[in-house]
């Protein structure tokens, strides 16, 4: 069996796929965000202290907000998925 090799994921969800399963996707196959999925290419480790990590968090949720509905489904929401990696970021960090 040959080794399950991710190519792009989700934003909003998380979910990680392969070429096959995004072949003529339009959007996640899993959750249905339209957004730019992030290419495995591009993942990275980094160090960051969870303060740090907790105020971007708070920083992004905030200007999301004041984006609204309106501007979420603008060009900057294009990019985000609707806004939706905001929460979806947000979501996978614990606790």
């Amino acid at each position: 069996m040959a080794d399950r090799i991710e190519v792009q994921w989700c934003t909003r969800c998380g979910a990680r796929f392969t070429s096959y399963e995004v072949a003529g996707a339009t959007c996640c196959p899993q959750c249905g965000c339209s957004g730019v999925p992030c290419s495995t290419k591009q993942d990275m480790v980094i160090e960051v202290n969870w303060h740090e990590l907790r105020v971007l968090g708070i920083w992004a949720s905030n200007f999301a907000q004041k984006l609204g509905a309106e501007g979420c489904r603008g060009a900057a929401g294009k990019v985000l998925g609707g806004c939706g990696a905001v929460s979806g970021a947000a979501g996978r960090l614990p606790r």
